[in-house]
């Protein structure tokens, strides 16, 4: 779909017998993967050795998601059910998942933005690769709290906790993204399951730093096929669980045009990137949206430990196009410099290179903990770009003598 050009997305999510409707910026970068993509077998982000690739260009990100007891200033405010910071409450709300709306709080514990439906990627399969084979894998889909390349984190005190993956089909349909059994891949790839829950463990049959199939099949039309990763409301599971998983995801056609792989309304991602800087995509942002203002929000960034202050870099075009954003022009923006409670806060404070320390030297938490932060970037009405109109995030941890372990989540619009 040629790269600089994607899809606003409109969102249409089936929870509780209710379909509601929100558009979303597309999150990611110009690739055809989500997450570092490593060769089966590899445990290193930066070795060269086999099986590892050489060169080996990782951008040192990975999708994850939450168990659903996780303590809520553990970076993932949407998939954690729980407002509170223990491991010892077993539900929060008795009418989530069988008693529906209105989830009510339960001894004050509920957390407001819980999303029992997890998070979307956008598998977008464009023009030139309908009528060619696909198929969308999974990098270590299940949490084994395995170390590197993922550092997993399960927590015993919490509990296992399952993850579960499943593909829709598109509607066809520009801006409009729908998950509805009637679009379920379920039973229907040529290779793979097209729906599979992974309960908590490692190994081969969990597919343990390896690439799982879920599904392979022929696209006959355009359009984005939704991907749907979830930790709560899986039917037969009990939601139970502490810790997060790390996983990527990839979609690739037999043909010579390759689909693109992006985030659906927020992101989450775990970051323990083995260097001193981290580079990462954020959004697409066209000469059509001059004069708007571009938002980007940020929970609970700037985890980490060491003699060294860390900041987050919000930069513009061009972003050089490669795995990793390797360019980008310094903008001035403004910004909240007190942690907010609540996503979207009021941005009084100025950076003119949209630079914000996320972590105090010598600290052992962010500034950020538990918190929210807002980058809001005002775009000229000179704003113009043409075949790389990438935005993207700078992270500097320091002079490599503190240790960067950042499990945050994001999102990003244009107004």
């Amino acid at each position: 779909m040629g790269r600089g050009n994607r899809r606003s997305v409109r969102m249409a999510t089936l929870a509780a017998g209710l379909l509601v409707l929100a558009a979303c910026q597309p999150l990611g970068g110009p690739n055809h993967t989500f997450g570092n993509d490593l060769p089966d077998g590899c445990t290193s982000l930066t070795s060269t050795a086999a099986p590892c690739p050489n060169p080996n260009v990782q951008p040192g990100v990975w999708a994850a998601i939450q168990g659903p007891l996780s303590r809520h200033r553990d970076g993932d405010p949407f998939a954690t059910m729980c407002a509170g910071d223990t491991t010892t409450v077993s539900t929060c709300d008795p009418n989530w998942p069988t008693g529906g709306p209105p989830y009510t709080a339960a001894s004050g514990v509920q957390n407001a933005t819980y999303h029992p439906n997890g998070y979307t990627w956008a598998v977008d399969v464009p023009q030139g690769a309908v009528a060619e084979p696909l198929t969308v894998e999974i990098y270590d889909p299940a949490n084994g709290g395995t170390g590197a390349p993922l550092d997993e984190l399960l927590d015993a005190s919490g509990g296992p906790f399952n993850t579960s993956y499943e593909l829709f089909a598109t509607t066809g349909r520009t801006n409009d993204v729908e998950e509805t059994p009637a679009l379920s891949m379920n039973g229907k790839c040529a290779t793979g399951p097209g729906y599979q829950d992974f309960a908590n463990g490692s190994g081969p049959s969990f597919f343990t730093e390896k690439w799982f199939t879920l599904c392979t099949f022929t696209p006959t039309q355009a359009g984005i096929y939704p991907l749907r990763v979830k930790t709560s409301d899986i039917p037969g599971v009990p939601d139970a669980g502490d810790g997060w998983n790390a996983y990527a995801v990839k979609a690739v056609s037999a043909g010579p045009t390759q689909p693109d792989v992006y985030g659906v309304a927020d992101v989450s991602t775990w970051m323990d990137t083995p260097s001193t800087l981290g580079r990462f995509y954020l959004t697409n942002v066209g000469s059509q949206q001059a004069g708007h203002t571009l938002d980007v929000d940020l929970f609970d960034p700037g985890d980490g430990s060491g003699p060294d202050a860390f900041t987050m870099q919000v930069v513009g075009p061009p972003s050089g196009l490669g795995v990793v954003p390797t360019g980008g022009a310094t903008v001035p923006c403004s910004y909240n410099a007190t942690p907010s409670p609540t996503i979207g806060p009021s941005t009084p404070n100025t950076s003119t290179t949209c630079t914000v320390t996320t972590k105090l030297a010598g600290a052992s938490t962010g500034v950020y903990d538990n918190a929210w932060l807002r980058f809001a970037v005002t775009l000229p009405t000179s704003y113009t770009c043409s075949a790389d109109c990438w935005w993207s995030m700078v992270v500097n941890y320091g002079t490599g003598s503190s240790v960067s372990a950042d499990r945050l989540t994001w999102t990003v619009s244009v107004h």
